[in-house]
């Protein structure tokens, strides 16, 4: 009896939202009641499953598009739909954290946890004295529902370090179609050095965000490959998004990101020969040494470099050394 009238309850439901929403596309010409599904299973999965709201915020992060950018100005700049779905997620931890007036000791009492209670005192001390007090208040907001998500919650989910992988990987997968959008688009404009800077968009702002979270996930995605006892089919995978992250990252044309892979490299040639630091510390004393000794014949040198950046790669790795005439450069010499 109970069964049947569970079954009843559904159907009833079913018919009455087609009947709402037949009512709002004939009559009203809205579509809006149509959402409902996705509302509903978003509601579902931030009552029901925490965990995996925090894994589809990964994966929507590279696919976000600030509303600034596409003409929607309301006066706050917001990224959709990642942001909101941070803002539901502090919502929901608060909410939470109030009906169990409990959370993990270690993460609350954390040195980086005191760090990040100084920063909302100043900038709430800061928002009170501020001129522009609703700018200060957004502000304030914003860091709220970024912070709170991403470190305490995130923190909480990490302590199982499978997750990581999951949140990682989840980030690659929307990051591939990000570069897939990019490179098509950056091929169509011929590869040029000049569409190199806004054919990310409206994902990213520039070339050099763009850059910088391919070389950050770039390298999170080759640590991967150290991993054993791997199946064959993940590690190809794992070679084929790295292969796409590396191709993203030629294209991006951003020299700062390509410098900091070099540098990545760098350190894991210490890690896998197991340099010791005062080693290290070593030649990096003598390096700026060497540097201050023959400062003024280096910049002579660099100075004499013209080559400004260029579509051709060799090119483009020349100009990271010209302090006269590149304007990228001359911006970050200005800074």
């Amino acid at each position: 009896m109970q069964k049947g009238l569970k079954i009843v309850g559904f159907y009833l439901i079913a018919i009455l939202f087609i009947a709402i929403g037949l009512y709002l596309v004939v009559e009203k010409s809205t579509y809006i009641m149509y959402a409902m599904p996705l509302l509903l299973g978003a509601l579902m999965l931030f009552v029901f499953s925490f965990d995996k709201v925090l894994f589809l915020i990964a994966f929507l992060t590279p696919l976000s598009i600030n509303l600034d950018d596409i003409g929607f100005n309301i006066g706050l700049s917001l990224s959709i739909p990642a942001e909101p779905l941070l803002f539901g997620v502090l919502f929901f931890f608060i909410a939470k954290l109030l009906y169990e007036r409990k959370f993990d000791y270690k993460i609350a009492t954390h040195p980086i946890s005191l760090v990040i209670y100084l920063m909302f005192i100043w900038i709430l001390i800061t928002t009170i004295t501020s001129e522009l007090p609703i700018v200060s208040i957004k502000y304030l907001l914003s860091r709220i529902w970024f912070v709170i998500p991403a470190y305490f919650v995130c923190a909480k989910l990490f302590k199982n370090p499978n997750n990581i992988n999951k949140f990682v990987w989840f980030y690659i997968a929307g990051l591939i179609i990000v570069i897939f959008y990019t490179t098509i688009n950056h091929a169509s404009n011929g590869f040029s050095g000049k569409s190199a800077h806004w054919v990310m968009t409206p994902f990213y702002n520039d070339h050099t965000a763009y850059g910088a979270v391919i070389a950050i996930f770039l390298v999170l995605n080759c640590a991967f490959l150290f991993i054993s006892n791997i199946k064959l089919s993940k590690k190809i995978l794992i070679i084929i998004s790295l292969a796409i992250l590396c191709i993203a990252m030629i294209l991006s044309a951003c020299r700062a990101a390509w410098g900091s892979i070099v540098a990545v490299i760098g350190v894991l040639i210490c890690v896998l020969l197991k340099i010791k630091f005062k080693y290290i510390l070593t030649i990096v004393l003598v390096l700026v040494a060497l540097f201050f000794s023959f400062r003024h014949q280096i910049i002579d040198e660099m100075e004499r470099n013209e080559q400004d950046s260029s579509s051709n790669f060799v090119e483009h790795i020349q100009s990271i050394t010209n302090i006269s005439t590149d304007a990228s450069n001359l911006e970050r010499i200005n800074r």
